[in-house]
């Protein structure tokens, strides 16, 4: 018996940590995206760089900026 019940400890803990990384990578993935619409949003309305270059994001919208420059030209 106590074997068996070590072995499930071992298991809660691998789900739990299986669990956490892809709420993490779910999260990361969301943000990416909303990112990337609200940027686009903001081109096609033609609004300066979007809400979220107030939130230091400079980088992202730098890459973004470069990424839709080299496509327009």
């Amino acid at each position: 018996m106590h074997g068996s019940s070590r072995c499930m400890v071992v298991v809660v803990i691998v789900v739990v940590v299986v669990v956490v990384v892809v709420v993490v990578v779910v999260v990361v993935v969301v943000v990416v995206v909303a990112v990337v619409v609200v940027d686009n949003l903001s081109s096609i309305a033609g609004l300066p760089n979007s809400a979220c270059g107030s939130c230091g994001n400079e980088h992202v919208h730098f890459h973004l900026d470069r990424a839709t420059m080299r496509y327009n030209v």
